[in-house]
């Protein structure tokens, strides 16, 4: 674009010159004014060139950005995926670790849990002993249900007299009639 500028700037220049010997003063004048003419156009041409050469770069900068930013997205989106993988990977892992663990921790309490079940039934005669004058229930739920339990009408009241046999001790209660059974005393 440059060279066929120069080269219509020369062909101007020189025919300026040839028709300014050809010519009478005032031809000079307007050939001198067109002259002026012409190279304002070019110089205005000149200047709108590197504007157009700009914008041209600017617009190829964007399209090679634009082109970098789609072969990135294409690059890092089976990074994307994978780490989506192992991400729902490790939580899945995590989960199943955490499973595990409940498991093994039912598993580990059962025993515990049946060893206290057995500890319950397994309450002496000083442990009866020191539940005098309290209420039956809370004994047999700390210490377990007696093997074997019998009930006959009080001479203390209203209510009835009651016996619960232990392994190696009987508990006596005295049950009223409203259904609250208290330990009188322990054998």
């Amino acid at each position: 674009m440059k060279k066929l500028l120069i080269a219509l700037l020369v062909l101007v220049m020189v025919c300026s010159f040839g028709l300014a010997g050809c010519g009478s003063a005032s031809e000079e004048a307007e050939a001198t004014d067109e002259t002026a003419v012409t190279e304002e156009q070019e110089a205005v041409e000149e200047a709108e060139e590197p504007a157009e050469e700009v914008q041209a770069e600017a617009e190829e900068t964007q399209a090679a950005e634009a082109v970098q930013q789609e072969e990135s997205k294409a690059a890092a989106a089976p990074k994307t995926q994978t780490e989506k993988k192992a991400s729902t990977q490790k939580a899945a892992s995590t989960q199943k670790t955490q499973t595990q663990q409940k498991t093994q921790t039912q598993t580990q309490s059962q025993p515990q849990q049946q060893a206290q079940a057995t500890e319950k039934k397994t309450g002496s005669k000083a442990d009866a002993e020191s539940y005098t004058g309290k209420s039956l229930s809370d004994y047999e739920a700390q210490y377990g249900q007696p093997s074997s339990s019998s009930y006959s009408s009080s001479c203390l009241g209203d209510g009835q007299d009651g016996e619960h046999h232990y392994d190696g001790y009987t508990v006596y209660t005295y049950k009223d009639e409203n259904g609250e059974e208290k330990i009188q005393g322990v054998e």
